[in-house]
């Protein structure tokens, strides 16, 4: 559950750019695959993701959770239907090992699950060339922002689920 709470909370950060104590930060980035890749079930592709501590001067980075969003997602409310997609996982950023000890390091490669399939009561759709976005929300520190509790970023891009025009 505690991925989806914190998902909630970052749907309003989609800007590129992350301000903190008047300085601006650079958001972190899903560099592979690229916008726009054709991606079929099953396929196991490259995953590079860029974290607010590569990208920025007295950042540390902590987790990042990771999501395939197969539609919309509803805002910052409570609700059943929040979103559609599949959780990837919750994966360790930094060398912190009383923060995320319990997180496996971010992988290099994804596989792409089968929507058509869902496990106990769900009833999955089969669909070709269906836009999903890859989302990771991130957990850091930044030394000129003070916070209760972590920092939070999301950043997101779009690929072409079971696409069929090569790309």
């Amino acid at each position: 559950m505690y991925p989806f709470v914190a998902l909630a909370c970052l749907v309003s950060l989609l800007p590129s750019v992350l301000v903190a104590a008047d300085q601006a930060l650079t958001l972190a980035q899903i560099t592979s695959p690229t916008n726009g890749t054709d991606i079929l079930p099953g396929e196991t592709f490259p995953f590079d993701y860029r974290t607010m501590g590569d990208l920025n001067s007295g950042v540390s980075s902590y987790t990042c959770t990771c999501w395939y969003f197969t539609g919309p997602v509803e805002g910052f409310q409570a609700t059943p239907y929040f979103a559609t997609g599949h959780l990837i996982g919750a994966f360790s950023l930094g060398n912190y090992s009383d923060l995320d000890s319990d997180y496996p390091s971010l992988p290099s490669r994804l596989t792409m699950p089968y929507f058509s399939v869902l496990p106990g009561n769900g009833e999955g759709e089969s669909v070709s060339n269906q836009p999903v976005f890859i989302g990771c929300m991130e957990e850091y520190g930044y030394d000129a922002k003070q916070s209760v509790g972590s920092l939070m970023s999301f950043c997101y891009i779009q690929i072409m689920y079971n696409g069929t025009d090569g790309n």
